[in-house]
Parts: C-alpha cells; structure tokens; sequence
C-alpha cells in the first residue's frame, strides 16, 4: 500500500530482462475520502493525540497505523498493521487516537498514519513512533562483542602462531 491509498505489485525475473510494474487502484480511490491535520513528528506508546478530521457525510471512522517495511534481494519484511485505539467527537471534527500500546507490538521507528472512513482510507502521513531517542547502550555487552576477535583475525592468527592477539580498539 502507498502513502495515497493505492498500491503496486513489482516483479522481475532473475535474468532482470523482464520487469513488471502493476498500479492497483481499488474501487475506494475514486469515493470520497477522509483528510486530516495535525500529527505530531513523534507518536509515543500510549500517548493520545487529537487530530482534526473531516470526513465524508455519514462516515465512521477507524485510525490505523502501517509500518510499509522494506524490501532488499527482492524480500519485503517487516511490513505491519497495527490498529489503533481512537474516538471519534460528538460532532465528527476531532478524532483522538491513543499510541500503540508497547514495543512489542509496533517497533519504535517510522510509521504512516491513515484514517480510515467505513474502509476508505485517507492519505497516509508519516510520523515516529516512539520517543526518538536512542535506547540505552548495554556497556557490557558492548565489551563482549569488542574482546571477541573477528574472523578475519583467523588470518593473523595463523601468521603468527603463540603470539598474543592484540587487543581491539574501543570505537571513538
């Protein structure tokens, strides 16, 4: 699925003198459909935000928030559907929407918000899910993975038999 409701099936072949591109453009593209304002750049677990809505006359609404993933050597992974939790107000102007619940559920990371009226979506726009930040470096493991001497010291190793392997550099 793309950011504007649509969507597009790619192929090739291993030889890469056949390659394919089908726009799929589902019945709902050409409906009346929901717009939004206000998403803020960062979205943390469980935070409600509210958003300004407006959408087709008679429309509910669902929010809901699609991780498109990525794709390389012709594998898409991580691609999710995470519904969220939203309320819609008593005049159908303002939809709050609550954050995914924890990391477990939706990865902290880049994320594209839809809202969805009766299963026409909107333009999807992008956010962060999460604080931003870094987590916390684990020191020690960090150490571990310093003192473990690479495999391409395998090399050095049987150059210079009995001899001890130097110590790694720490990253700056």
């Amino acid at each position: 699925m793309l950011a504007i409701g649509g969507s597009y099936v790619s192929d090739h072949d291993a030889y890469d003198d056949l390659a394919r591109l089908e726009w799929l453009s589902p019945p709902y593209m050409e409906k009346p459909r929901p717009t939004y304002t206000g998403l803020p750049k960062t979205f943390d677990y469980n935070a409600k935000i509210t958003l300004d809505v407006d959408l087709p006359t008679g429309a509910e609404n669902v929010s809901a928030i699609m991780d498109f993933g990525f794709a390389t050597h012709g594998v898409h992974m991580d691609q999710r559907l995470v519904g969220l939790v939203s309320e819609l107000s008593h005049n159908k102007t303002k939809l709050t929407v609550t954050g995914p619940p924890s990391t477990t559920i939706y990865s902290p990371g880049p994320a594209f918000i839809f809202v969805l009226a009766d299963g026409v979506p909107g333009f999807g726009s992008k956010t962060l899910i999460g604080t931003g930040t870094q987590p916390p470096v684990d020191e020690d493991a960090l150490a571990n993975v310093l003192s473990t001497p690479p495999l391409y010291l395998d090399k050095w190793i049987a150059a210079h038999p009995g001899e001890p392997v130097p110590a790694p550099s720490t990253p700056a």
